[in-house]
């Protein structure tokens, strides 16, 4: 007979993948603001909904499984999963029709499936969400599919303690300041073959920044940028929002009308920023950046530790 399995809500029972943060004494929670809650109950909320309606359904298929437990030689694992020998599948006798019954069994593990795939993406969400929010770079815990067992449900708590825990004692601002700055130092590494960043006067030149792809200026004759250059780009615009605005969040989105899939290499582009700032492209792959005055260029590099 297969074992019932319940498939109430168990908050904070999982898998072992997740023990580490049972030993974590200090209420993590509390150094969050209140719409970083918001937001994770919310999505907990929602996760929850879609658990209640995937164990509700695993649950009916289940019961109905147990007729055929014997016949089909069925064993129930600690994920969920039921593996099955199906008897009939070969079979040269077809007056019993048996090969074309409906079975649960695919159903049983196609909702195991997509319940792992839900509380990963509910990770996943919540440690993107930090990450956007605060400029960070907090890896996302993967699920262990075949440890999971099949009535876990995740609390957010443990991947704010997993944010929390890669802040290292710093608050908020001053790791996504030093991951700002590292993130746009590491794009011109010691020893490397590119050219460190140079300023000149009021602008700062950062060589071999981004690159174009071919197709692209062959057939349209336009400058799009490669898709893997745009992080580069995006590590360039939230080290000068950083500087100019002292925000956290800055990134391509603050350079005034610019398109990715067709860059203008003749014009220099203003940002959304307090300061005055202005970026110009070139074919080369080089992007200078311009400022108001001398000292706010010599302000901007010392601040991005690019010396």
């Amino acid at each position: 007979m297969i074992q019932p399995t319940s498939t109430a809500s168990q908050v904070g029972a999982g898998s072992n993948m997740l023990s580490v943060f049972d030993s974590i004494q200090i209420r993590n929670e509390e150094k969050i603001s209140q719409s970083d809650r918001d937001y994770c109950e919310m999505h907990q909320a929602n996760l929850y909904t879609i658990l209640d309606q995937l164990d509700a359904s695993y649950e009916a298929f289940r019961k109905d499984a147990e007729k055929y437990t014997d016949e089909y030689r069925c064993n129930l694992k600690q994920d969920g999963r039921i593996d099955y020998h199906d008897p009939y599948r070969y079979s040269s006798n077809h007056d019993h029709y048996k090969e074309f019954q409906f079975l649960p069994f695919e159903s049983m593990n196609a909702i195991v499936e997509m319940r792992a795939k839900a509380i990963q993406s509910f990770a996943s969400a919540i440690i993107s969400y930090f990450n956007r929010s605060y400029s960070l770079s907090v890896s996302t815990p993967r699920i262990d599919e075949k440890t999971l067992p099949v009535n876990y449900r995740p609390v957010y708590n443990s991947y704010v303690d997993a944010v929390i825990n890669h802040l290292g004692g710093k608050n908020f601002r001053q790791k996504a300041e030093e991951e700002i700055i590292a993130r746009l130092l590491a794009l011109y590494p010691k020893g490397g073959w590119k050219n460190p960043p140079v300023q000149k006067g009021k602008t700062i030149m950062f060589n071999n920044l981004v690159s174009y792809n071919r197709s692209s200026i062959e057939v349209y004759k336009q400058y799009e940028l490669d898709y893997d250059y745009s992080r580069n780009l995006q590590a360039l615009c939230s080290g000068i929002a950083l500087y100019s605005d002292n925000r956290l969040n800055g990134g391509i989105h603050i350079v005034r009308d610019f398109k990715e899939k067709n860059v203008s290499l003749t014009e220099w582009y203003k940002l959304f920023t307090i300061k005055s700032v202005e970026l110009k492209f070139f074919k080369n792959g080089r992007i200078d950046v311009r400022f108001a005055s001398l000292a706010e260029a010599d302000a901007c590099f010392s601040k991005l530790n690019t010396l």
